[in-house]
């Protein structure tokens, strides 16, 4: 005797019926500023386990300048320092020549893309084919002109990026999945470290960092 089965092979469908009919937990729903004191404390703490935790402490950032090379209105240094212990962040910091002697600028962290990490952002390339090809179609030398507004820019390599691409983002994802570590939460870390680092530059504005 023949039966009658409904079944269903597709994925889409299978997330499309659990998104419709999930409780989100941390949904906002404050009506007091008490309430959303308490769902931000929750929501907070529960965004950083799921991104694999960040460390109990920070490291000394222990920054060195690799080189100083003067561009058409700011300096450009090429600088690594540690986000974490055993974990070095190569980055370039712009720092605009019309700043005063004992004078603070206000000061932007630069993140890049996909891409060829932090050299693009910084405006950085051998020809103009390469300008062509990597910078302007997304206009992405933001640090650049950034600088040229005035701006101390830090402009790091994320990891699996630039000089920090070593092995795949993939590999990097996957095998950081088994050992409790999320790349973006490794990479929200660094990030973080960064704005240390530029709240330790004697020219930066500490309260005018974005």
């Amino acid at each position: 005797m023949a039966t009658s089965l409904t079944r269903n092979y597709s994925i889409k469908k299978y997330l499309d019926r659990v998104y419709n009919n999930i409780n989100p937990q941390y949904q906002f729903k404050a009506e007091t500023k008490y309430d959303w004191q308490i769902w931000k404390g929750n929501l907070k703490a529960k965004l950083t386990e799921l991104l694999g935790s960040f460390p109990q402490d920070k490291c000394p950032l222990k920054p060195v300048i690799l080189e100083r090379i003067e561009e058409d209105g700011y300096w450009r240094e090429k600088v690594v320092f540690e986000s974490q212990e055993g974990v070095s962040v190569p980055a370039y910091v712009l720092v605009p020549k019309g700043i005063k002697k004992d004078g603070k600028a206000r000061a932007l962290l630069c993140l890049h893309g996909h891409g060829r990490g932090k050299d693009d952002v910084a405006g950085i390339v051998s020809s103009d084919v390469e300008r062509q090809q990597n910078i302007r179609p997304l206009n992405y030398d933001y640090a650049r002109q950034f600088a040229n507004r005035g701006y101390v820019v830090l402009a790091p390599d994320a990891i699996c990026f630039g000089e920090r691409s070593d092995i795949p983002c993939d590999w990097a994802f996957t095998s950081g999945l088994l050992l409790g570590k999320v790349l973006v939460g490794l990479r929200i870390w660094d990030a973080m470290r960064a704005i240390d680092y530029l709240e330790s530059r004697p020219e930066v504005d500490k309260e005018r960092i974005g």
